[in-house]
């Protein structure tokens, strides 16, 4: 059986989209658990209210909580399944038809992986265009060093890509104290968890990623410090897997993604300069990154 977490925060309006992609779905071996995460919103509490009857043929469980974030949502969502696999899906995401089926066939024929990975495209929010863009996932090692290196800058997973064995999430979780590039933390510590070996990799477009104009992407103040956040914990964690050269040329790169990315977009950081400084100061690994950082963000 596949468990299939679907956080829920105020997006009530896409549940029937990612909910009709699941009763679609060819395999039909499927627990849902839809995490409201203290949703405030009626039309989103109404929809929840409704779930169980509107998709009579999926096995749901709706989960209710104070809000504590997307990684909080995912976190307790483990703790509900009872799967022998675990999808995670965002409830303004879908997925292919024969997604779980092709996966589940690969794992069969490759017991000893641990992750089978599709590909994906992007959709409008009104589902009305698809884009299919280049793969930022075929030809990549997907070991620690990939992830450290590449993410974002030409690696990037849409989380519900991923089809994972259950026993990967023994002793192992999302980080709470992060709003944004969560799953950049994810694959780069479950890379170091269960090696580059044990992901498998197939090129079939099955995972489908919804251009949300409400999406946490469209804070660029949010992501560019929990980018700062995640690139901390993960340089502090795995940098000493670089030679200093390396560091310092993934230091120089990094500060490049940052300016060309997030600062652009920030127009107002009032406020913002003096938190995003401070945090990276207390990092010594960071130093020269923060110096550039310091010249970099606008003071007023």
């Amino acid at each position: 059986m596949i468990s299939i977490i679907v956080p829920c925060y105020n997006q009530g309006r896409f549940l029937k989209d990612c909910l009709t992609s699941l009763s679609q779905s060819s395999y039909t071996h499927l627990q849902v658990i839809i995490v409201n995460d203290g949703s405030t919103e009626p039309d989103t509490i109404e929809e929840l209210k409704n779930i169980k009857s509107n998709f009579t043929d999926l096995n749901i469980i709706v989960h209710h909580q104070k809000n504590g974030g997307l990684s909080d949502a995912r976190n307790q969502g483990l703790q509900k399944s009872q799967g022998d696999y675990i999808q995670f899906l965002d409830c303004d995401d879908m997925v292919e038809p024969d997604k779980f089926l092709t996966q589940i066939k690969l794992f069969e024929k490759f017991p000893e992986k641990k992750c089978i990975i599709s590909d994906y495209y992007f959709v409008s929010e009104n589902l009305k265009t698809k884009t299919v863009p280049p793969s930022s996932i075929e030809g990549h090692r997907l070991d620690v060093l990939d992830f450290l290196t590449n993410w974002e800058k030409k690696l990037s997973i849409p989380i519900h890509c991923g089809l994972f064995k259950k026993e990967l999430f023994d002793n192992f979780c999302f980080m709470t104290h992060l709003k944004s590039k969560e799953d950049w933390v994810f694959w780069t510590e479950l890379s170091a968890k269960i090696g580059a070996e044990s992901f498998l990799y197939h090129s079939d477009r099955q995972a489908v990623y919804r251009l949300n104009s409400s999406s946490m992407t469209r804070n660029p103040k949010v992501m560019m410090l929990d980018w700062i956040k995640a690139q901390t914990l993960l340089f502090v964690k795995f940098g000493h897997l670089l030679s200093e050269d390396e560091l310092n040329k993934e230091l120089d790169n990094n500060i490049k993604h940052l300016s060309n990315s997030y600062l652009k977009a920030l127009t107002k950081p009032a406020g913002f300069r003096d938190a995003t400084i401070s945090f990276i100061k207390k990092n010594p690994l960071l130093y020269r990154f923060a110096k550039t950082c310091y010249r970099a963000i606008p003071s007023k």
